[in-house]
């Protein structure tokens, strides 16, 4: 599926949501998709990473808090000196 496609299918699905609530979801969502298209996902990819449409939809309007999200990170080469967090 398309990136244009699961944040439509998901705006339908979120319709009686107030607009600003759905806008910011919308939002989110395709900020996620960017991110993994960033770190090497292709389009198609990224977008199932994020899940099914339908149960996404559910659990937001069920009243669950959007997931956290953490932004996948490309692989960085180290240089001398550079020391892994701890």
């Amino acid at each position: 599926m398309k990136k244009a496609e699961f944040l439509a299918q998901l705006r339908n699905r979120l319709a009686q949501l107030p607009p600003q609530d759905v806008e910011k979801t919308l939002e989110y969502y395709s900020e996620m998709i960017d991110d993994y298209i960033e770190s090497g996902y292709s389009p198609e990819a990224a977008v199932a990473k994020m899940g099914n449409v339908n149960d996404i939809a559910a659990q937001i309007l069920a009243g669950e808090r959007t997931p956290v999200y953490v932004a996948p990170v490309a692989k960085k080469q180290r240089k001398n000196g550079d020391f892994p967090p701890f």
